[in-house]
């Protein structure tokens, strides 16, 4: 498939704006409005512009200024009531909230430092990457995506059962670790001895089975002879 070289570029351009306003969807998704449509125009300004993308931005209202009303986010102010709370019952504690991008965690960031509640508590927010499961910690999850919730509630499920287990054997004395240790590697050992005698039973049956080996060979004969003599 052979592009135009002026096509090629247009397709790409229009690439990075759907790109754009998908994230920007996103930012609206979890974040207040404004910073959302911030984001969306702090792009657009960066790409590239032709007359026809030049005439749809000017007949929108993309540059129109929200109100209170239009930009309020339930989700964000109900993490920024648990933030606020978190740190107004513990000045001295901290707040871990995840997110998958670092665009999201920049905006989020710049939306938590802005908050003059968080500002009066001396509320300081950082970026880092990584897991928590700190013990003692609150988890608590915000998300419009039910398959995430489900898979988090699964693994905040294992992780509670592994914790179960390693306090089980940490009630445990030495001895009771050692001879849990010492079975376990003679039932591998077992299992070991069983699995290489099988391989070693099939190997044998395979050689003594014997096979009948049947050829046909065809003669094929002059031309004047048309009929082949089988064998």
């Amino acid at each position: 498939l052979t592009i135009d070289p002026r096509e090629r570029e247009k397709v790409f351009a229009y690439l990075q704006y759907i790109k754009v306003l998908y994230r920007s969807q996103q930012l609206c998704a979890h974040l207040p409005c404004d910073m959302a449509q911030s984001y969306l125009l702090d792009e657009l300004d960066k790409l590239p512009k032709n007359e026809e993308i030049s005439a749809i931005f000017a007949s929108s209202n993309l540059r129109m200024r929200l109100d209170g009303q239009q930009y309020r986010n339930a989700l964000y102010e109900k993490l920024l009531n648990v933030i606020r709370d978190e740190f107004h019952n513990k000045p001295d504690g901290r707040v871990i909230v995840f997110v998958r991008t670092r665009e999201f965690a920049c905006r989020l960031s710049r939306a938590f430092d802005s908050d003059q509640v968080l500002s009066g508590l001396n509320v300081r927010t950082k970026m880092i990457t990584g897991r928590g499961r700190a013990k003692d910690s609150r988890c608590l999850l915000l998300t419009h995506d039910k398959k995430l919730k489900e898979r988090e509630d699964q693994n905040i499920l294992r992780e509670r059962l592994m914790n179960m287990a390693l306090e089980v054997i940490d009630r445990q004395s030495s001895t009771w670790f050692k001879q849990e240790i010492a079975k376990n590697v003679a039932q591998i050992n077992e299992e070991r001895i069983k699995s290489k005698a099988l391989i070693m039973e099939q190997e044998r049956q395979n050689a003594n089975k014997i096979y009948t080996l049947r050829c046909r060979f065809v003669l094929l004969l002059p031309e004047q002879n048309k009929m082949p003599t089988k064998f």
